[in-house]
């Protein structure tokens, strides 16, 4: 029997403050699911510091263990309102006062803990916010540098993706956000640069003129450097070379081998400038 009484002692307590803390979430909780109850009896976010249920429960926990405890002691003597009576109460309580004086340093330290989360929480939204801001400026930043690149160089862009998601796939406004090309994209830029070296070796394009023991084939220079413009990564970009015409039935092969070559020049400089895009 005395077992149970101190059982009863010791479950009661906790019972009233569960109660009191299912009343208020079933009662003004939007969500009324129990794995939320309970999640929000031994967690702390980052609301308001009397939404937190680990402070109510830091709180009342000690002032019902202190009426616990006390209800033995008390329950001996009879009630007299009195200053003999008061002086009396607190002459037998003595010994439990200490009980409900842990609900002061509890709270504290729930508070203090609560302002941590909220700290924490704060720079976290800071450091989204600051994020969304930068990928955008740096998005602004590196059209207009292609585009700069590519007015420099003749190239008229025509976008129809968007050229940033295909040079920085993995950034986003909401993280991560990097201001380096990737390394599959930089792979990506080596291999057209390596086919464009090949177009260029194999019909002698440069800035000085066509050797002499090479074979000058204008009509097939320049349609390799459009087919290189409409197959290679250019093509989702729908990169354009100003220089380019619809026909050049009049205009002779060694005019044409120097328009390739013109059009050879500036792909390489502008995809050399991009890729140093990454690197600024």
């Amino acid at each position: 029997m005395e077992l149970l009484k101190l059982v009863g002692l010791l479950v009661f307590p906790v019972i009233l403050v569960l109660v009191f803390l299912a009343l208020h979430f079933f009662c003004f909780c939007e969500d009324k699911n129990i794995n939320n109850f309970v999640r929000r009896i031994f967690v702390i976010n980052e609301g308001r510091l009397h939404e937190q249920y680990i402070l109510w429960v830091v709180l009342l926990l000690p002032v019902f263990y202190f009426f616990a405890l006390g209800f033995p002691i008390w329950s001996q003597y009879k009630l007299s309102v009195s200053a003999r009576g008061i002086n009396n109460f607190f002459s037998i309580s003595n010994d439990i006062f200490w009980v409900a004086g842990l609900a002061l340093p509890l709270g504290v330290l729930v508070a203090r803990m609560h302002a941590t989360v909220q700290m924490y929480a704060q720079i976290q939204s800071n450091s989204e916010q600051n994020i969304f801001v930068n990928f955008y400026k740096h998005k602004e930043f590196i059209v207009k540098e292609i585009k700069d690149i590519c007015e420099e160089n003749s190239l008229e862009l025509r976008i129809k993706t968007d050229i940033y998601d295909e040079l920085f796939p993995a950034n986003s406004p909401a993280g991560p956000f990097s201001t380096a090309l990737e390394a599959k994209v930089v792979k990506v830029i080596d291999g057209e640069l390596i086919r464009l070296t090949e177009i260029a070796n194999k019909h002698s394009l440069s800035g000085y003129g066509p050797s002499k023991d090479s074979h000058l084939n204008g009509d097939e220079a320049l349609s390799d450097v459009e087919e290189f413009l409409s197959t290679s990564w250019f093509r989702s970009l729908n990169l354009v070379s100003s220089k380019q015409a619809p026909t050049w039935d009049t205009v002779s092969e060694q005019n044409k081998w120097f328009l390739a070559t013109d059009i050879y020049l500036d792909l390489h400089i502008a995809l050399l400038g991009i890729k140093q895009i990454g690197h600024k």
